[in-house]
């Protein structure tokens, strides 16, 4: 039994004289342990699930996004067609590019998304954040800052926190349709290992806090256990996706850190991410910039062109047909394979391959790296670059990617490919 936010048990003993007595026992503490790790299995599971159909869904979108791409092209170059054709190709262009956001916020619940992390002094920059902040919520709103003098430094990206922010921000506004205080402080912390056993999975030390407070409606205790999780969301249908709480969550969790979130019925919200303290010296948690965000332009860019040899290795016929016709038009000479070892006859079979263009899974026993350790022993002065659908972060962390390796992560266009491709050629 459940009342307030304490679990009770009901115990029943019979007296010598035949009476009954029934007592209940506060068993919260005992309940609470297991409770934890029910959640943190619970979402550790559902962020596993989420991450695959990110990765799925992002093949399919390079596809989609690639093929379109191309259909711009010819309709640009020959002038075919009425001008709403156009309209309609950059209509699908935008929709597909709406799907690669979807999928960078399942990715970013899942802990999988790219992190590009400096050495942050958070109070510098909610100043600039409390302008953006303002443009998104109504004028009956009033947005302060309460900043921690002494703040520590955080290794945090700092446009994944202002998306976070942004998100709780929104929710904040959302939560208050007649106005009131939004609230956002900033604090350091040092957590002992009692403060940080109520935490799912979080270490003692030194955290950096950023909270984001409102006066709104809040919520009920069985509202906040789901809270979190992807696609749960209290907003009408078509109002909200369901992510923005799900990827404030993924974010703090993959930075090191952890969120948590306090409401009451008709007082308010707070939502805290818990950033790790940093010194000046502390390592970066860097992501290459060959993982940047796809191109905003499209056919109007002038491309780089070339002329040599690329072997395509791509296990989905879709992504694969796209890449030979998109390569093929730009100028260069493709040899296509479906699985590492039809790449093996390939590469033994050519006199001179340039670049190895790889997936980095492959079927029938072969990833992208064992194709790509074959190509070197036989085209040793020659390039290699992998595509997936995973970030580059989390293929370093399982292993399938060597250092200073060159990723083009789908779904990417037609002028990610042909600026990638000439690049990594230039520089070898």
């Amino acid at each position: 039994m459940k009342r307030g936010g304490y679990e009770f048990q009901i115990a029943e003993s019979r007296l010598p004289d035949g009476g009954t007595v029934i007592s209940t026992i506060d068993i919260t503490e005992q309940k609470a342990p297991e409770e934890m790790l029910r959640r943190a299995q619970k979402m550790e599971a559902v962020g596993q699930l989420t991450g695959g159909i990110a990765h799925d869904f992002n093949n399919i979108l390079a596809a989609i996004m690639g093929n379109l791409t191309l259909l711009q092209d010819t309709h640009i170059d020959k002038n075919e067609g009425h001008a709403g054709d156009s309209k309609l190709i950059t209509s699908s262009i935008r929709a597909a590019q709406r799907g690669a956001e979807l999928t960078h916020r399942l990715l970013a619940f899942s802990r999988l998304q790219p992190l590009d992390a400096t050495l942050t002094d958070i109070n510098e920059m909610l100043p600039q954040f409390h302008q953006l902040a303002t443009s998104v919520i109504a004028e009956e709103i009033t947005i302060e800052l309460e900043l921690a003098t002494d703040l520590w430094l955080a290794m945090v990206d700092t446009g994944q926190l202002e998306n976070a922010l942004l998100n709780l921000v929104i929710n904040a506004r959302d939560a208050m349709p007649e106005g009131g205080r939004l609230r956002i402080k900033t604090e350091n912390r040092a957590l002992s290992e009692h403060d940080t056993a109520a935490f799912e999975d979080m270490r003692p030390g030194d955290y950096v806090i950023i909270s984001v407070g409102d006066n709104g409606t809040g919520m009920p205790d069985h509202i906040l256990e789901q809270v979190f999780e992807p696609f749960f969301t209290t907003k009408d249908i078509g109002e909200g996706s369901g992510l923005g709480l799900s990827m404030v969550f993924g974010f703090a969790k993959q930075s090191g850190g952890h969120v948590t979130i306090e409401s009451t019925e008709g007082q308010g919200t707070m939502v805290s991410i818990y950033l790790t303290k940093s010194q000046p010296q502390s390592p970066t948690i860097s992501h290459e910039e060959l993982n940047k965000p796809i191109s905003e332009s499209g056919a109007e860019q002038k491309r780089p062109t070339g002329n040599e040899t690329i072997l395509v290795v791509e296990d989905a016929e879709e992504i694969r047909r796209f890449l030979v016709t998109a390569l093929e038009r730009l100028g260069y000479q493709v040899l296509e394979t479906a699985d590492g070892p039809a790449a093996i006859e390939a590469m033994t079979a050519a006199s001179d391959i340039d670049l190895l263009l790889a997936d980095v899974i492959l079927p029938k026993g072969m990833s992208g790296r064992d194709v790509a350790e074959a190509f070197r022993k036989h085209h040793p002065d020659a390039a290699v670059l992998y595509s997936s659908g995973y970030t580059q972060e989390i293929l370093n962390k399982r292993g399938q990617l060597e250092d200073g390796t060159m990723l083009l992560s789908k779904p990417y266009r037609v002028q990610d490919l042909a600026q990638r491709v000439r690049d990594i050629l230039d520089n070898r």
